[in-house]
């Protein structure tokens, strides 16, 4: 395999390994032709404003500048902490999973070369107080992140810290923030202006899940040491492989495809399963993607329909021993998508002890590589042999060119299926409603007990 590789295999989704009854065969593909031609067109030839935003990411996003950046936060911290929610925060958390150590936080700061990395997705209070048991607010940079600007979350949060903040250092606590933002005048644009904080901007048409490529990701990343122009450069390598035309030769168009006929024959969920632990947090962006771009009800024709798949993350081997019981003998109504890696990080050596349990030699200079890729390998057949669809993506190993392949993977195959299935991938209406809702209620004396309880 060759270096910074990205494999898409599709074969056991086909009708020669799964049967006719399950499998997708090629005239099915070709009698959806013309839809697969319009999705084609409504991604690359046509594409709305939003669609736009993600290529001026990675094309007009200043590295440079985000670098320049990166090393001025890095010598006057020890901690790094992102304060945003949702596609303000999945991505960045991944990106930190992925490429640097596994207890980076843990390591002596001559090990790590980075202050330690933390990320606040939620406002449980008990967490955010734990955060200051284990930091010296002295000595911490906060990365705002929110794309509107207006979100209720991140600005309680931005706001409890700051004050926090400025209690130990005083009108020094500017040093302290980073905001990122879109360029439109939001509350916390606005505010960050007015405070002279610094701040990097999301292109306005680009939407918090489709983020990732953008300084929500980027800065962090860089801030952590890792390589921000191979991360661009792999998601414009599969960008610009896919866009030609022939759906056999476009990856994530082929795979929106096989999903699709899927949907359209009951399999209503999609499974994501790394067998690579540095991945495991794609599966958590992965599900933001997925299912707040394709959930939907839709009115198509005049009739109304409710879609979406609904994505679930696991990880192999783990896996194996929790949910495989259900997705091979329970409903076959799930979609695989597995993720192998050919080289890892490092290695161990298989113990020859593991013979004598066997009775045979079956270490054979085997390492740990080779058996979470003989379980991932298990587990695919396995799923063959109860005609399960599977996918399978391999990537030659786990580094920035090939995580951004990934991560402009999965957003290209959530534009295709949008498309085919006649849905806005863009907007998300019904969680609109509950944003309303929460600041609907702090503005009120509204109680939110309900009106029937019971009590234990």
């Amino acid at each position: 395999m060759k270096e910074n590789a990205f494999i898409y295999d599709y074969n056991n989704l086909l009708t020669t390994n799964i049967g006719d009854k399950e499998g997708v065969s090629f005239d099915d593909i070709i009698k959806i032709n013309d839809k697969i031609t319009k999705a084609y067109s409504t991604v690359f030839d046509k594409p709305v404003a939003n669609t736009k935003a993600i290529l001026e990411a990675l094309n007009k996003t200043d590295l440079n500048a985000i670098k320049n950046s990166a090393k001025s936060i890095r010598s006057r911290c020890d901690a790094f902490v992102v304060l945003g929610i949702g596609g303000s925060a999945l991505g960045a958390n991944a990106i930190f999973k992925a490429l640097t150590h596994f207890r980076h936080n843990e390591l002596p700061k001559n090990k790590r070369n980075a202050p330690r990395f933390f990320v606040e997705d939620n406002v449980d209070p008990t967490r955010l107080n734990a955060l200051l048991d284990v930091i010296d607010l002295n000595r911490t940079v906060f990365c705002v992140v929110s794309k509107s600007g207006n979100t209720t979350e991140t600005l309680s949060q931005f706001f409890a810290f700051r004050k926090m903040v400025e209690a130990q250092v005083g009108e020094a606590w500017k040093e302290h923030f980073v905001v990122v933002t879109d360029d439109n005048q939001g509350k916390l644009n606005r505010y960050a202006e007015q405070n002279g904080l610094e701040r990097f901007f999301i292109p306005n048409d680009l939407g918090g899940r489709y983020s990732v490529l953008s300084p929500v990701g980027l800065l962090p990343a860089a801030v952590l040491g890792l390589n921000i122009d191979a991360l661009v450069a792999g998601a414009k390598a599969m960008y610009d492989a896919s866009k030609s035309q022939d759906v056999w030769e476009n990856a994530p168009l082929l795979s929106a495809v096989l999903d699709y006929i899927n949907y359209t024959r009951g399999k209503c969920m999609s499974v994501v399963i790394p067998y690579c632990e540095s991945l495991d947090l794609i599966g958590d962006w992965y599900s933001q993607l997925w299912a707040e771009s394709l959930g939907r009800n839709a009115v198509i024709d005049g009739n109304e329909f409710k879609i979406g798949q609904t994505p679930v993350k696991a990880l192999g081997t783990s896996a194996q021993h929790s949910q495989f019981q259900l997705y091979l003998e329970g409903p076959s109504d799930k979609i695989f998508t597995f993720i192998a890696v050919q080289k890892f990080k490092n290695d161990i050596p298989l113990p020859a002890d593991l013979n004598d349990m066997f009775g045979q030699d079956v270490t054979k200079n085997r390492n740990f590589s080779d058996l979470i890729n003989i379980e991932r390998v298990a587990s695919t057949i396995a799923l063959t042999s109860f005609n399960r669809p599977s996918e399978t993506i391999t990537i030659s190993e786990v580094n920035e060119c090939v995580l951004g392949k990934i991560f402009m993977f999965f957003i290209l195959k959530t534009l295709f299926m949008g498309a085919l299935l006649k849905v806005n991938p863009y907007n998300q209406p019904a969680v609109e409603s509950i944003k309303i809702g929460v600041k609907a209620i702090l503005k009120s004396d509204t109680k939110t007990m309900p009106l029937r309880t019971i009590e234990v």
